[in-house]
């Protein structure tokens, strides 16, 4: 008979601990969900941050940052010489390959999209503090405004 009140009084004890472990369980999947929801919630807000980011750079710039970054690949691999006579180049088959005057005006604005782009490119080491931001929002990398500045002309650190 005690042997039997020893189990008993086990099983007990083995039921406390397990009541006691599952409510720790519960707590800790609440947590869970608190924080995966708080989680996601701070990716969305750093994600409408970075929208927003995206929109004022191309406003104050004109080029977007991937045109930035496909840009300063170009850069890289070239001079302005080069990057003259390839636009030339470009903008003369365009313009042969028009064959009427809705396409000539067509090739015409394409030309002008492109060169100003060119020219936003240029300038874009006048807007530092934008570039300072984009390198700390992990947009642009330190070897990517080096390589505005070097060809804006301006003092690399």
């Amino acid at each position: 008979m005690e042997d039997i009140m020893r189990i008993v009084e086990m099983a007990k004890q083995a039921d406390e601990k397990l009541g006691k472990a599952s409510a720790r369980l519960a707590r800790a999947r609440e947590r869970l969900v608190r924080a995966r929801r708080e989680f996601q919630r701070a990716r969305a807000k750093r994600e409408e941050i970075l929208r927003a980011f995206k929109e004022e750079y191309r406003r104050r710039t004109g080029i977007s940052i991937k045109a930035t970054k496909d840009a300063v690949a170009r850069l890289r691999r070239t001079t302005e010489d080069d990057r003259v006579d390839y636009l030339k180049k470009r903008f003369a088959q365009m313009i042969s390959e028009a064959h009427d005057i809705q396409q000539l005006g067509k090739a015409i604005r394409r030309a002008a999209n492109l060169a100003r782009r060119e020219e936003a490119i240029k300038q874009l080491a006048r807007h530092q503090e934008l570039l300072d931001a984009a390198w700390r929002l992990g947009l642009l990398e330190e070897e990517e405004i080096a390589v505005i500045m070097w060809w804006a002309g301006k003092e690399v650190d």
